[in-house]
C-alpha cells in the first residue's frame, strides 16, 4: 500500500475543510476539485462558488466530479437516496486513492443515517475498513493512511450508537484508539492547504488526528457510562483546532438565533426588512454536518436537538421542517425536548410531520429491531393518526425497547414503565386486546414490579383495552387476580379496582380505601350498596382532619405537595352530601389568607360551575370574606406554575355569585389577557362567567381574538368559551359561529377536542344553538379524522339528536 497516502486531502475536506477551502479573504483565480468540496463542506458552495473558477479534472479522474456532486446532493431530500448509493459505489471502489474514499464514505454514512439507515452504515463502514486495512496490523501502514482508517472506524462507532449497537460500539472505538497514529508520529504526505491557514499539511494532519483521538475518547467514556475511567481524560483533555473550528460553527448558530431574538423584540416596530442574509438554521446545518462527518457522538447529537430547536422557532408550522425537527430531535436522545415537540404539533399540527415520522420509525422498528425511548414517544404521540395495521405494527415495536435498553445496560422498571404508557396509548383501535391483555396478566405474578409507579401504568392499561375483544384465557388470568385471597396492597389497590371495575363489572377494593381517597370514592361516586352510611361520617372526618391540617401547615410554612386535592375533595364530598360540616370547613379553608392559591383553585372552580347550589351560609361567608380569597397568599413555589397577575377561580367564583363588580371582574380579564400564555387560558377561561345575559357582545370579541392567540391552548380554551357564550345574546353571534366552525376544523388534536367537550356539555339544554355546527362533527365522524376526535364528535353528535327529540316530544 505504498500509494495509499496519495490524496488523503480528499479526507481533510471532510474533517478539516477550512485547511483546504479558499479563503474569503485571499484571491484565487481557480480552485481544484478537493477545494469545492471542502466549500460543501462548511456549505459555503450555494453562496460563494461562482466566485471560483473549477479546475478541469484530468482524464481518468472523472471520480473527482462524481464525489463532490454526490456529496452535494446528499445533502438534499430530494436527491439524498440516489445520491448516498453513488457516495458507497465510489467509497467501496479499489481503484480510488484511500482519501477520496474515506471522504465518500464519510458522506454516505450521514445520508445513510438520515435515511433511518444507520445499521446499513455501520455494516458499509465495516467492508470499507476491511478493505483498506487490507487485513494488516497498523504498524505495516503510513501515518496518513491510519489516520484515514481511523477516520472511518470512528465513523463506525457513531454509526453503531445510533443503531443502539452498544456492543459492538464498545470494540469499535478501541480499535479507533488502536489504528490511530501515535502523537509523535510524523505525516510524510503533503498537500496544498488553504491561505487562510498558516501552517503545514503535516500539522493539518496532526490536528485531524488529535480531533479523532478525542473524539473516541468521548465516545469510549460514554459506552462505559462512568464505569471506567476514560472520562478522567475527557475532562482533562484539550480540543484541537479542529475542534475549536466546530465550536465557531455552533457559536455562529447561535449568535443568529440571538440576533434574530433581539430584532423580534426591540425592532418589531421599525418596519425593517433583511434580505439575502444567513439564517440560524443555516448554520445549524453547517454545525451539524462538521459533527456528523467527524464522528463526535456528543456533539453529534447537541446539534441535532440545537438545529431542530431552530427549525421549529423559525416556521413550526412547516409541514417539512416540523417532520425535520421530529427526526433530529429523536435522533438526538433529547427526550424533554421531543416531548415539547410532540406536544406542540400533536396539539396544533401539521400533524402529516407527526404521522409520517412515526411511520418511519415503525417501519425502521420492524426490519432493524431495535427501538429508543424517543421512538415510543413518537408512536405514542401518533397513536391517534394511525390505522390498525399501523397501531398493531407499533405495539410489537414498542416491546423491543426492553431487549434495546439491555445492551446499553439499562433494564430496570423504568423501562418497563415506558413501555407500558405507550402500550396504554396504541391499543384502542389496534385490535391487539387479546395480546395486550395476556402480556399485562404475565406482571401480575410479579411483586417486585408490581408495584407503584408501575402498577399505575398498568391501571391505565385495563382502561384502555377493549374487553369485549379480549378472549376466556386472558380473562381468566385477571379475574383469578383479582379475586384472589392475597394480602391487600396498597401499591395495588388502584390497578385491583380498576380492573375489577372493567372485567368484573364492580368495585372490589372500596375497603381498602382510607381516608381523603375514601371520601373521593364516595364524593364521586355515591355509597356503594350495601356499605354502613356511617362510613360518610368517617369520611366527613377525614374532609375536615384534611383541611385542618392544610391550614396549620400554611401557618407554619410547611407546604405538602402532590396527591388528592383537600379542599377539591371536600366541595365535591359537600355538593353530593349536602353536608353542612363539610360546608363549613370548606368555607373557613378557602376565605384562610394564609393557605396558598394553589390548594383553593380546583375547589373554587367547581363552586363557580354549581354557583346557584352553593348553601347561602356559605354564600354570606363567602362574600364577608371576600377579600381574603381574591388578595391571599400567592407564592411562586418551586413545585408549582408560576403566579398569575390576578387569582382567575377566584375571579371566576366571585364573578358567579355577583361579589365581585363587573368592572373589577372586567379588569380582571383584561390584566389577564395583556399577560403571558398561561394568563390568556385564563382570561378565555373567565370570560363567560361575567358575560351578561343581556350583550355579550363585549366578550365575543375578546374571545374571537384570543382565538387567533399564536398558542394552541390560548385558541382551545377561547374555542370553548365561545361555544359556552352562545348562550348569551350578542350583536356578532354571526362571526362566533363562523370561528366555531374553523377552530373545529383546525388541524392537531388539542383546538378541535376542546370545543367539542364545550358542544357535548352545553348540548343536553341547548341543542337548538348547535344545528350550525353539526355538519361539521358529521365531517369529523370518519376515518380520516384522529380516533379521539371521531369519538368526541360521534358523543357530540349523539347529545344532540337526543337532546333535540326530547324537545320534539315535548312540544
Amino acid at each position: 500500500m505504498s500509494n495509499i497516502n496519495h490524496d488523503i486531502e480528499w479526507m481533510v475536506a471532510a474533517l478539516a475543510p477550512w485547511a483546504i477551502s479558499p479563503h474569503p479573504n485571499f484571491s484565487e483565480n481557480a480552485i481544484t476539485r478537493v477545494s469545492e468540496l471542502a466549500l460543501v463542506t462548511e456549505r459555503r458552495d450555494q453562496r460563494e462558488l461562482d466566485r471560483y473558477k473549477v479546475e478541469e479534472v484530468q482524464d481518468g479522474q472523472e471520480w473527482q466530479v462524481d464525489l463532490v456532486k454526490a456529496a452535494r446532493e446528499s445533502l438534499f431530500e430530494e436527491t439524498q437516496e440516489s445520491s448516498t448509493e453513488s457516495l458507497w459505489r465510489l467509497a467501496l471502489d479499489a481503484r480510488l486513492p484511500l482519501g477520496a474514499r474515506v471522504s465518500a464514505a464519510l458522506y454516505g454514512s450521514l445520508g445513510l443515517t438520515e435515511l433511518e439507515l444507520p445499521s446499513v452504515a455501520a455494516a458499509r463502514l465495516l467492508e470499507l475498513f476491511e478493505q483498506l486495512s487490507e487485513r494488516k496490523n497498523p504498524n505495516d501502514h503510513s501515518s496518513s493512511a491510519r489516520l484515514g482508517i481511523a477516520a472511518v472506524l470512528q465513523q463506525r462507532v457513531a454509526r453503531l450508537e445510533d443503531a443502539c449497537g452498544y456492543t459492538e460500539a464498545r470494540l469499535a472505538v478501541e480499535s479507533v484508539l488502536e489504528w490511530l497514529p501515535l502523537e509523535s508520529e510524523a505525516f510524510d504526505y503533503d498537500f496544498p492547504v488553504s491561505q487562510g491557514i498558516s501552517w503545514s499539511a503535516s500539522k493539518v494532519q496532526k490536528d485531524v488526528a488529535a480531533s479523532l483521538r478525542y473524539h473516541a475518547l468521548a465516545s469510549k467514556a460514554h459506552l462505559e457510562q462512568l464505569s471506567g475511567d476514560t472520562w478522567v481524560q475527557v475532562v482533562r483533555g484539550r480540543g484541537s483546532w479542529v475542534d475549536e473550528r466546530l465550536n465557531s460553527r455552533v457559536a455562529e448558530r447561535d449568535g443568529m438565533m440571538l440576533r434574530d431574538s433581539f430584532e423580534t423584540t426591540f425592532e418589531s416596530t421599525t418596519g425593517t426588512r433583511y434580505l439575502m442574509r444567513d439564517v440560524a438554521s443555516e448554520k445549524g446545518y453547517a454545525a451539524l454536518l462538521v459533527a456528523e462527518l467527524a464522528g463526535h457522538t456528543s456533539r453529534i447529537r447537541s446539534c441535532r436537538e440545537a438545529l431542530a430547536k431552530v427549525l421549529l422557532l423559525e416556521d413550526h408550522e412547516d409541514v417539512h421542517s416540523a417532520r425535520e425537527a421530529l427526526r433530529l430531535l429523536r435522533q438526538s436522545r433529547a427526550t424533554k425536548s421531543l416531548q415539547s415537540a410532540l406536544k406542540w404539533i400533536r396539539s396544533q399540527g401539521p400533524t402529516a410531520a407527526l404521522v409520517a415520522d412515526a411511520t418511519t420509525v415503525i417501519s425502521r422498528a420492524s426490519s432493524d429491531r431495535w427501538v429508543t425511548e424517543a421512538d415510543l414517544s413518537v408512536m405514542e404521540a401518533a397513536a391517534d393518526f394511525l390505522a390498525p395495521q399501523d397501531l398493531s405494527r407499533a405495539i410489537k415495536a414498542t416491546f423491543l425497547l426492553s431487549e434495546t435498553e439491555q445492551l446499553s445496560g439499562r433494564a430496570d422498571w423504568a423501562v418497563q414503565d415506558k413501555i407500558w404508557k405507550t402500550l396504554a396509548r396504541l391499543v384502542p383501535g389496534s385490535g391487539e386486546d387479546d395480546f395486550i391483555a395476556r402480556r399485562a396478566a404475565q406482571h401480575l405474578a410479579n411483586p417486585k414490579l408490581l408495584a407503584e409507579p408501575f402498577s399505575s401504568t398498568l391501571a391505565k392499561v385495563v382502561e384502555s383495552i377493549d374487553w369485549a375483544s379480549v378472549g376466556p384465557e386472558a380473562i381468566k388470568l385477571w379475574k383469578g387476580w383479582i379475586t384472589s385471597e392475597t394480602e391487600a396492597k396498597a401499591d395495588v389497590d388502584e390497578l385491583r379496582s380498576i380492573s375489577a371495575h372493567f372485567i368484573l363489572g364492580g368495585v372490589s377494593n372500596f375497603g381498602t380505601l382510607k381516608d381523603l381517597e375514601r371520601a373521593a370514592f364516595l364524593a364521586d361516586n355515591g355509597l356503594p350498596s350495601g356499605e354502613n352510611p356511617e362510613i360518610i361520617d368517617e369520611a366527613r372526618s377525614s374532609i375536615i382532619a384534611a383541611l385542618a391540617a392544610e391550614i396549620e401547615g400554611a401557618r407554619t410554612g410547611v407546604l405538602s405537595f402532590g396527591g388528592l386535592s383537600s379542599s377539591n375533595v371536600a366541595s365535591a364530598f359537600a355538593f353530593r352530601f349536602a353536608d353542612k360540616e363539610v360546608w363549613i370547613a370548606l368555607s373557613d379553608f378557602l376565605t384562610n389568607p394564609l393557605v396558598d392559591a394553589v390548594f383553593k383553585e380546583k375547589a373554587l372552580d367547581r363552586l363557580a360551575s354549581r354557583a346557584q347550589e352553593i348553601p347561602d351560609p356559605v354564600k354570606k361567608a363567602l362574600r364577608h370574606k371576600w377579600t381574603s380569597v381574591i388578595e391571599g397568599a400567592r407564592s411562586d413555589h418551586f413545585f408549582g406554575p408560576k403566579p398569575l397577575p390576578v387569582f382567575a377561580a377566584a375571579v371566576r367564583l366571585g364573578s358567579a355569585l355577583k361579589i365581585m363588580s363587573h368592572s373589577d371582574s372586567l379588569s380582571s380579564v383584561l390584566r389577564l389577557a395583556a399577560s403571558d400564555d398561561p394568563a390568556r387560558v385564563e382570561a378565555a377561561r373567565t370570560i363567560p362567567s361575567i358575560l351578561s345575559s343581556d350583550d355579550a357582545t363585549w366578550g365575543h370579541v375578546m374571545l374571537l381574538q384570543l382565538a387567533r392567540d399564536k398558542h394552541p391552548e390560548v385558541r382551545a380554551e377561547a374555542g370553548h368559551s365561545l361555544v359556552l357564550s352562545l348562550r348569551q345574546n350578542s350583536e356578532i353571534t354571526h362571526s362566533v359561529k363562523a370561528r366555531i366552525i374553523e377552530l373545529i376544523a383546525s388541524d392537531g388534536i388539542r383546538v378541535p377536542l376542546r370545543i367539542i367537550h364545550a358542544i357535548q356539555m352545553i348540548a343536553p339544554k341547548h341543542s337548538e344553538l348547535l344545528q350550525f355546527v353539526k355538519p361539521e362533527l358529521v365531517s369529523l365522524d370518519q376515518d380520516g379524522s384522529p380516533r379521539i376526535i371521531r369519538s368526541a364528535a360521534r358523543e357530540a353528535l349523539a347529545r344532540i339528536e337526543i337532546a333535540g327529540s326530547k324537545e320534539t316530544t315535548n312540544d
